[in-house]
């Protein structure tokens, strides 16, 4: 009776470490930086944001332990390839990438803008991107972010691309901005932006310039070394229910979002 219930428990037991062991071996560690109301830090220092708390819950409807590291965004893309972050948000997918990672299905859609500073805009007479060139306009850019084809394609040419001019965040940008030192600044949404501008002390110092440019899909990305394609296949299913019950709309209005 005694061999029998020691049995028991010895199985109990080494069940228990089994999926304490499986449970333990799901773990991914998410690449931020300062994104207006998707990642940012609250005055308590607390991490939140949607992104923030979309990985939370896709955390635990995949049984995936969730850790947060904060870098630049260029700096994400040599760690993604390397393999030491995991995963990152809010991110387009390019060829190059998708050499080092897989990418999620789109959870959101942010149209993108050109920011000029506050009463500058009638100064100009860009109906696109290219008439940045004739204009003299100089852009300023996030290193590492992906601003669409027609830019991209502009930017391969060295004429335009003398004018573009990389930063590491958007409060540098914005201060360039304010400083003159650059006439105009690409920026994801239009509240990013704003955010990103009241954070570092520029509240109603820049606006957005009225031009037609694109409204591509986010992604979540993942380290193809070290995230296998089984759990991204998991990490999309959980983002369709997050879509279908509501949880997805529950966490975008949290922060203003709809």
């Amino acid at each position: 009776m005694r061999q029998h219930a020691a049995r028991r428990l010895g199985l109990a037991a080494l069940f228990a470490l089994l999926a304490g062991s499986a449970q333990a071996a799901c773990s991914m560690t998410v690449a931020w930086e300062s994104y207006g109301k998707y990642s940012s830090r609250a005055a308590d220092g607390a991490l939140v944001g949607i992104d923030i708390d979309l990985m939370r819950e896709v955390g635990k409807r995949i049984g995936c332990a969730i850790a947060f590291r904060e870098m630049p965004f260029k700096r994400v893309l040599i760690e993604m390839e390397n393999g030491t972050v995991d995963a990152s948000t809010s991110v387009k997918p390019t060829p190059d990438r998708l050499a080092y990672a897989h990418f999620s299905a789109p959870y959101y859609h942010q149209p993108m803008t050109l920011f000029v500073k506050k009463g500058s805009a009638g100064r100009y007479t860009l109906k696109s991107l290219a008439d940045a060139e004739a204009a003299k306009f100089r852009i300023g850019v996030i290193g590492g972010y992906y601003y669409g084809d027609e830019f991209e394609g502009l930017r391969a040419k060295p004429s335009f691309a003398a004018l573009v001019e990389e930063a590491t965040d958007y409060a540098t940008n914005i201060r360039k901005l304010v400083d003159n030192r650059v006439q105009g600044i690409m920026g994801d949404s239009e509240p990013v932006v704003l955010e990103e501008a009241r954070k570092a002390g520029f509240d109603g110092q820049i606006e957005l310039y009225p031009i037609a440019l694109p409204n591509p899909g986010l992604h979540l990305m993942f380290a193809r070394k070290t995230v296998p394609a089984d759990r991204v296949a998991a990490i999309d299913a959980a983002l369709a229910t997050m879509k279908a019950d509501g949880t997805l709309a529950a966490i975008m209005a949290r922060y203003g979002d709809s």
